[in-house]
């Protein structure tokens, strides 16, 4: 059993109290004082006394309070709650509990299961109860204070102990129970950005059930944590194809991409159709900034799934796509066989004066009045200027003359006159 399971399931009772079960034994407060944050500690009285403590001697405050007194200012500390100086609350908890053993018991799911930020002053604040040389307070605390900690953590932090008892969870042993922490992590209000990265090893779970269950709660995560975006992509190899396209959906909730992620999302493009349709989806959200994605709506417009290719050709329309895809592959879409990919094709190349006005005014002119032998002339004129940095009219020219058949030579000399009405035009 892992650390952080076993101090959650050592003060698992508390929660059932804060969650309104019946009240064991061991939950129960004596005295005024109330229980402290679920599932964070086991309500009970101070184990210090004269003779048992090494480091300071018990004050009458420690005499008023017990252990989970000392855990609820602890947390306010820990959160910066700013009701207590940070030697003050170790002063106080060190008064209960000299050697810091039940405290660290307390403070277990903070430790194991806690953000970054907790999990480090957690183990500060036990180093500094633990050393006789730490933080030292001598004057007495106020009853107030402690009541204002005790009321939060009552309330407010019963939530962030049980989410921390749930991401312990997350490492049981039974498959059963790790499923049942990532459908109460998913539906919960609480927030979870801080705990992506502890999402991930069941990313590697042996069941398919789990491994989408673990989806579910980062796509949520997703939109406040780069984290939980970079460990989605990984799960883009998994060896479902179900697992792979709810992640690449769960992407699409983040904010923003990372270059890494868009590179990966872009090698999902060889994927069957379900995972390619959602990828084209995501990549498309975030094309600004990432040539992968418009490689992918590129790649998209000629992918035989066709709601895959609707997907790329209503994207490849956008300005902002179409003033990024290279020279070449707006000439491949002339031929494509949707009208609206090749006239979108021909006016970028337009736009972008890729070739002489008369030659793209002549082309622009072939597309919109459907002329199949004068496009196709063109395009390959523009394929063969690229490849021999020449020029279009150059390439009809040659090929008007030395074609490898009478019909590219027609087609060649078809182009060529229609270029001649736009010089004509022009004048």
């Amino acid at each position: 059993m892992s650390g952080g399971l076993k101090h959650a399931m050592l003060i698992g009772c508390c929660v059932i109290a804060a969650a309104g079960a019946m009240l064991l034994p061991g939950c129960k407060r004596e005295q005024n004082n109330t229980v402290a944050t679920a599932p964070n500690g086991t309500s009970r009285p101070s184990t210090s006394t004269a003779a048992g403590s090494p480091l300071r001697q018990p004050t009458s405050e420690s005499l008023k309070y017990n252990l989970s007194d000392a855990i609820a200012v602890a947390e306010s500390a820990i959160a910066g709650d700013h009701l207590f100086e940070w030697a003050q609350a170790v002063a106080f908890a060190r008064s209960l509990d000299p050697t810091g053993t039940e405290l660290a018991d307390g403070l277990g799911t903070l430790i194991s299961s806690g953000s970054p930020s907790e999990e480090r002053l957690a183990v500060r604040f036990l180093k500094d109860v633990r050393d006789k040389d730490g933080p030292q307070w001598n004057k007495s605390i106020s009853d107030e204070l402690v009541r204002t900690a005790i009321d939060r953590a009552n309330s407010i932090r019963q939530d962030e102990g049980m989410v921390r008892y749930r991401i312990a969870q997350l490492l049981a042993t039974r498959e059963e129970d790790r499923l049942s922490a990532l459908e109460w992590l998913a539906d919960t209000h609480a927030r979870l950005e801080w705990y992506a990265s502890r999402l991930a090893p069941n990313l590697r779970a042996k069941g398919v059930k789990e491994r989408l269950a673990t989806v579910r709660v980062l796509t949520k995560i997703a939109p406040s944590s780069h984290v939980a975006e970079k460990v989605l992509a990984s799960a883009l190899v998994d060896s479902d194809s179900v697992v792979r396209c709810a992640a690449a959906n769960g992407i699409a909730e983040a904010s923003s991409i990372s270059s890494k992620t868009a590179e990966m999302l872009f090698a999902a493009m060889s994927d069957t159709a379900r995972v390619r349709r959602a990828v084209v989806s995501t990549l498309i959200k975030f094309i600004d900034g990432h040539p992968q994605a418009v490689a992918a709506v590129v790649k998209a417009i000629w992918d035989q799934d066709p709601d895959v290719r609707q997907m790329g050709i209503e994207a490849f329309a956008r300005p902002d796509v179409l003033s990024t895809v290279g020279v070449e592959n707006l000439i491949a879409a002339l031929r494509h066989p949707d009208h609206n990919v090749r006239r979108n094709a021909a006016y970028a190349l337009q736009a972008r004066k890729a070739e002489s006005d008369s030659v793209l005014s002549a082309l622009t002119t072939s597309v919109d009045r459907g002329n199949f032998i004068v496009r196709e002339a063109l395009a390959d004129a523009l394929e063969r200027a690229q490849r021999e940095k020449s020029t279009a009219l150059a390439a009809l020219k040659m090929t008007a003359e030395h074609g490898d058949s009478s019909s590219a030579q027609a087609y060649a000399r078809a182009a060529l006159r229609e270029i001649e009405v736009k010089k004509d035009n022009s004048r």
